[in-house]
């Protein structure tokens, strides 16, 4: 097809978008709609050289894929060799391993299903830390590109109505899974091929329209004009984030998508020229290379911020016009060579199958070598120190899982026990109250759930609208009491959650009553909700005869005591630090003053209401244990008590504890 400078306009809109979105820039809060912008045209461009190459019969699979590999591979390896090399200096030993997983599967085109299945949240916060996220985009490209040329294959004796109606009837089912799931499975409608197949479907079926001649008989200038201007407007406002096509009842892609659509159709309108205009041109040239290095430089400079708002913007900016210049570079010193490379189809499959088979024995080196843990033994004793949350497997973080009642969880036994029920910080807490309890002559038993506290019949609302995580909660948390009240060797319940979060988040979220409906709800009605249903909760636990211990909230950070730490244990990430002028690395002592927002506060002020309406309940504060007159203690003796900013570490968990009492097993037992 002959050159379109527009399209490579439309490829600096999408980067741009993208980038500025991974820089945290105000206004560009939609910028991750350019994702789909790119999955429109590589189907339009991909569908047009290989339909063609269907109908006169020259198409070859050795070279499509040969063309593909030219394309994707020489910079996706080069960027993926030069995160590992970096991960040797910047990352701690787990940060590394998970990174070489990330890569194999990268390698592989299989990024999309490795973030799913580890049902990594492309939106949650820590997601900027992962360098190869941004590979997600290529799995779902490459699959894509396994199952069209087959597809096409099969229908290219049919005609060109049915073939478009068969790709058509793909795209729409593929639309409507995308719109069914959204909301319900954010995972899976946003990593997988069936709910994204219809976007690069929809650049296909563009690229088999144009291929009809009815289709050039039928432009005009005014239609080319109108639907330019259509296709402007629709990617303008999804950018934008205008409610009625991306907020509570809308699908962000489809506006996107549509647009996306509209302005290559158009060809010739008046945005297609504003599209050709020579510095998008260039940007949109440089596209797939900026996009491939921005996210590993922003990442690996995120991973070593202890602050929660992490890099500002405007050094993520500076990060970003960085990487920008390292993209020209390897657009001109990688991407073009390669793609000028005259070597045959199959003995080039054959190099670049060795190449990624190289890159795929290093990455997995690494995993098997657990991350290099002899690089730095102070890097991996903290690690083991505040990594036991992730290793818990008492506390469920998916939206399916009800209470884990294995014997690890629920220790064997008929002797009494103590319950400790609540979110995260239940499973931060777990092993400080498990050495208190078996002192104290319990078993110990913990069922927790993330982000899920244990109130009967109130949930903090999901972000972004996840119902299906919202339902969960509910029944998990009906499940685990159920469990509790029905078993009377459970003598002693400890409930625990990070409580201020929805009050925090008031503006997006807030505390749910079961049968409500979700809606954002400020700070007094979220109160209103906790104290009805924590207060229900607790009468419930004490007529089935339990000791109800209610925990305050842990001192919390804005920042991040445990990176802290590890920036001390790595030298490289010291200087890095020091380069980027992180505030809290200047923290010398082991004390930091704790995050004290309106939301915490008032945290604090429920549960000292609900407890002072009911007498039995033992109202128990971790402040006095770690805070003073200097603040909290955040290290010890060169240990971190924190895992992170909210959690505990192992030794956290039982020095918090340390005025914890516990009632005698043995008078429970004598009761027994």
């Amino acid at each position: 097809m002959p050159y379109r400078p527009d399209i490579d306009g439309l490829r600096a809109i999408a980067i741009l978008s993208v980038v500025a979105y991974h820089c945290g820039l105000r206004g560009a809060e939609g910028g991750y709609i350019g994702v789909d912008i790119f999955f429109v045209i590589s189907g339009f461009l991909i569908g047009t050289q290989v339909y063609k190459e269907m109908r006169v019969g020259t198409f070859s699979f050795a070279g499509f894929y040969a063309r593909r590999a030219r394309r994707i591979l020489p910079a996706l390896l080069v960027v993926i060799a030069f995160c590992c090399a970096a991960g040797l200096f910047l990352l701690s030993p787990l940060q590394l391993r998970d990174l070489a997983v990330s890569a194999v599967a990268a390698i592989t085109s299989l990024a999309n299903l490795h973030y799913y299945k580890t049902a990594f949240d492309y939106f949650n916060p820590g997601s900027d830390q992962q360098p190869l996220l941004i590979t997600w985009s290529l799995g779902i490209e490459e699959q894509f590109y396994l199952l069209l040329p087959p597809l096409l294959l099969l229908l290219r004796r049919r005609s060109a109505a049915v073939q478009m109606a068969t790709v058509g009837a793909v795209c729409a089912g593929s639309a409507a899974l995308a719109i069914w799931t959204s909301g319900q499975h954010e995972a899976f409608t946003f990593y997988l091929l069936p709910t994204r197949a219809w976007e690069l479907g929809a650049g296909v079926l563009l690229a088999m329209a144009i291929a009809a001649p009815r289709w050039r008989r039928a432009r005009s200038a005014v239609w080319n004009h109108g639907i330019s201007a259509a296709g402007i407007a629709l990617i303008g406002c999804s950018l934008a984030r205008v409610p009625a096509l991306t907020g509570r009842d809308g699908f962000p892609p489809l506006a996107a998508v549509a647009g996306a659509v509209l302005l290559i159709a158009a060809g010739s309108g008046f945005g297609n020229r504003a599209l050709a205009w020579k510095p998008l041109v260039f940007i949109g040239r440089i596209s797939y290379s900026w996009y491939l290095w921005h996210g590993p430089l922003l990442a690996l400079a995120r991973v070593c911020i202890p602050e929660d708002d992490g890099l500002s913007t405007l050094q993520a900016a500076g990060i970003a016009l960085i990487s920008f210049g390292i993209a020209v570079l390897s657009y001109y010193w990688i991407e073009q060579p390669f793609r000028r490379s005259t070597t045959p189809a199959k003995p080039l499959l054959m190099r670049y199958a060795a190449a990624a088979s190289a890159m795929m024995l290093m990455a997995g080196g690494l995993v098997a070598l657990h991350g290099l843990p002899q690089r730095s033994r102070a890097a991996h004793h903290l690690e083991d120190m505040v990594t036991p949350l992730e290793q818990d497997d008492c506390l469920t973080w998916d939206n399916v899982s009800p209470p884990p009642l294995t014997d690890a969880c629920v220790q064997p036994g008929t002797g009494p026990a103590v319950a400790l029920l609540g979110d995260s910080e239940a499973g931060a807490l777990a092993p400080g109250l498990r050495i208190l309890a078996e002192r104290a002559g319990y078993r110990m038993i913990e069922l927790g759930k993330a982000k899920c506290p244990p109130i009967d019949g109130a949930v903090p609302i999901a972000g972004r609208h996840n119902f299906a995580f919202e339902r969960s909660c509910f029944g998990f948390t009906a499940k685990e009491l159920d469990f509790v009240t029905h078993d009377p060797s459970i003598r002693v319940v400890v409930l625990t959650a990070y409580w201020a979060r929805p009050f925090d988040e008031y503006a997006h979220g807030g505390y749910l009553a079961q049968g409500e409906t979700s809606h954002p709800r400020d700070a007094e009605q979220s109160w209103r909700t906790v104290e009805r249903h924590l207060s229900a909760t607790i009468e419930r636990l004490e007529q089935a005869g339990k000791v109800v211990y209610l925990m305050q909230e842990a001192p919390m950070y804005g920042f991040d005591p445990a990176i802290i730490l590890m920036n001390r244990a790595l030298p490289a990430r010291r200087m890095l630090v020091d380069v980027l002028g992180s505030v809290t690395a200047r923290y010398a002592g082991d004390f930091a003053p704790q995050r004290d927002t309106p939301a915490v506060r008032m945290s604090y002020q429920v549960m000292a209401h609900i407890a002072a309406t009911h007498p039995q309940v033992h109202l128990f504060d971790p402040r006095p244990a770690l805070c003073g007159p200097r603040g909290c203690r955040i290290f010890d003796g060169g240990e971190s008590l924190y895992g992170d900013g909210v959690h505990f570490s192992t030794l956290g968990a039982q020095e918090a504890l340390v005025n914890f009492d516990l009632p005698p097993a043995t008078k429970f037992a004598a009761a027994h």
